[in-house]
C-alpha cells in the first residue's frame, strides 16, 4: 500500500471575529445555596403564571409580588406557582444576585432575566424528569458541581452566560457548565461558557444539542481527571474537552467559537456524531510541563463520526485533529499553526481523500502523521464515500 500524503501550504491565516465581550467575572459567593423544590407533577394544565421577583435594593415593586412586598427569591416565586397549581411557570428575575439551587418538577418552567446587569443566580438548575426548561439573558456564576443539569425532556438557554463552574474534590464529573442526557433535547443561542472545567457534555443515546452563536471560553481541565491522566499518560478513555459528546449522542455547532481550552476544544467517544458549521477552535496549549497531555483541537474516538464546514483549527500544541477508529470528513475550512495537522491512529477507518475536501492545511510541522497500518490505496480503486452528518433544523417547541 502506498501511504498518501498532504501537500504543504505556507500562506497566512486570518481568523474571523474576537472575542465576545462579556460582563466582568464575579466573585465567589458567600454561604451555601438554597435547594428549592418545586410544584409536584398532576398541575392545572390550563394554568400559566408569570411572577416577578427583584432584590429589594432596587427599590422598584412589581406586580408578582404586590405594591407593598415584592418577591424578592425564586423560592418565594416558586411557592406562589405552587400554591396555584400552575402548569407553565414564568419567572423573571431583576437585577441582583440569588443565592438559590433550583430543582424543575414544573412541566414547563421559563426563567428570565430582566433589566441591566443581568440578574445572576448563584447556584444550579436541575431538570431530573423530562421537563421543559427555558432560561434566558441569565448569568449562572459559581455553581456547585454542574450548572444546569438536563436529564430527558426539553432545554433552551438563550443568552446565558455560565462561568466559574465549582469542583467537588476527587469527583472528575464537577466543574461542568452544562451536562444532558437521557434522550434530552436541547437548544444553546448565544450563550457564553467561560472558566469551567468543561463546557457542555453530552450522553446517551437520543440526546441532542444544538448550539449557534456561543463563545467558549477558558476551559481547563478538571483537577481530579487531570491528576488521573498524568498518571496514565493520557493514554485512556477520559471525559475531556471543552465540549465533550459520547454515546451515541449527536450534536450540531453553528457559529461557535472555542479558545483557550487546555486539553481538547471537543471530544467526541463511543458512537457520538457531531456536525460543525463556521466553527473557530484556537490556543488548545496542552497542559504543559515535562509530561504535558492534550493539545488537541477535536479527537474523535470509538466509532464517532465528525463532518465540518468553513471551520477553523489554530495555535494548538500537539494535533488539529486526532481520529482513532472513527471517521471524519473535513469539508471547506483550515488547520494551522500545529505541530501536526491530523493524527491519524489505529484503527485507520477512512481514507485521507475525506480529510482533504477543501480544507487547507497551513504552518503545520506535519500536515499527516499515520500509525504503521496502510492507508486505503485511493489510486487503485474507486474514491470510497466519506462520512456525512447531514445538518438537522433547530426544532421550535411551544
Amino acid at each position: 500500500m502506498e501511504r498518501t500524503t498532504f501537500a504543504a501550504a505556507v500562506c497566512a491565516l486570518v481568523l474571523v471575529g474576537g472575542p465576545i465581550a462579556g460582563a466582568p467575572a464575579i466573585a465567589p459567593p458567600a454561604g451555601t445555596t438554597i435547594p428549592i423544590r418545586v410544584a409536584p407533577k398532576g398541575c392545572d394544565a390550563s394554568n400559566t403564571i408569570t411572577l416577578s421577583v427583584e432584590k429589594p435594593a432596587t427599590g422598584i415593586a412589581l406586580p408578582g409580588g404586590g405594591a407593598s412586598k415584592p418577591l424578592t427569591s425564586f423560592t418565594e416565586a416558586i411557592k406562589v406557582a405552587q400554591s396555584r397549581n400552575a402548569c407553565f411557570v414564568t419567572i423573571e428575575a431583576g437585577p441582583g444576585r440569588y443565592d438559590e439551587s433550583i430543582d424543575v418538577t414544573f412541566p414547563h418552567l421559563k426563567i428570565k432575566g430582566r433589566g441591566t446587569p443581568n440578574a445572576t443566580l448563584h447556584g444550579s438548575i436541575t431538570n431530573a424528569s423530562g421537563n421543559f426548561l427555558e432560561v434566558e439573558t441569565l448569568v449562572i456564576d459559581h455553581a456547585s458541581k454542574v450548572a444546569v443539569r438536563q436529564t430527558g425532556g426539553r432545554l433552551v438557554l438563550t443568552g446565558v452566560r455560565v462561568q466559574d463552574t465549582d469542583e467537588l474534590a476527587g469527583d472528575e464529573n464537577t466543574g461542568v457548565g452544562l451536562w444532558i442526557s437521557g434522550g434530552a433535547q436541547s437548544i444553546v443561542r448565544l450563550g457564553i461558557f467561560e472558566r469551567n472545567a468543561q463546557a457542555v457534555r453530552a450522553e446517551g443515546d437520543g440526546t441532542r444539542l444544538w448550539m449557534m452563536g456561543a463563545l467558549v471560553k477558558a476551559t481547563r481541565a478538571n483537577a481530579s481527571l487531570r491528576t488521573r491522566m498524568l498518571a496514565a499518560h493520557g493514554q485512556g478513555d477520559f471525559p475531556v474537552g471543552a465540549v465533550f459528546v459520547q454515546q451515541r449522542a449527536s450534536a450540531w455547532l453553528s457559529t461557535v467559537t472555542m479558545e483557550d481550552s487546555t486539553i481538547a476544544a471537543i471530544q467526541l467517544n463511543h458512537n457520538a456524531r457531531m456536525r460543525l458549521d463556521n466553527v473557530t477552535m484556537r490556543r488548545i496549549p496542552g497542559t504543559g510541563g515535562t509530561n504535558s497531555i492534550g493539545g488537541f483541537g477535536v479527537n474523535v474516538r470509538d466509532g464517532s463520526t465528525v463532518e465540518w464546514t468553513r471551520s477553523t483549527i489554530a495555535e494548538v500544541g500537539v494535533a488539529g485533529m486526532v481520529i482513532q477508529g472513527s471517521s471524519f470528513t473535513a469539508n471547506s475550512g483550515v488547520v494551522t499553526k500545529a505541530p501536526v495537522g491530523v493524527s491519524l491512529q489505529d484503527p485507520i477507518l477512512q481514507s485521507t481523500r475525506c480529510l482533504q475536501r477543501g480544507t487547507q492545511y497551513r504552518e503545520v510541522g506535519v500536515p499527516l502523521q499515520a500509525t504503521s497500518y496502510g492507508l486505503p490505496e485511493l489510486e487503485r480503486s474507486p474514491d470510497p464515500p466519506c462520512a456525512q452528518v447531514p445538518s438537522e433544523p433547530v426544532p421550535v417547541w411551544n
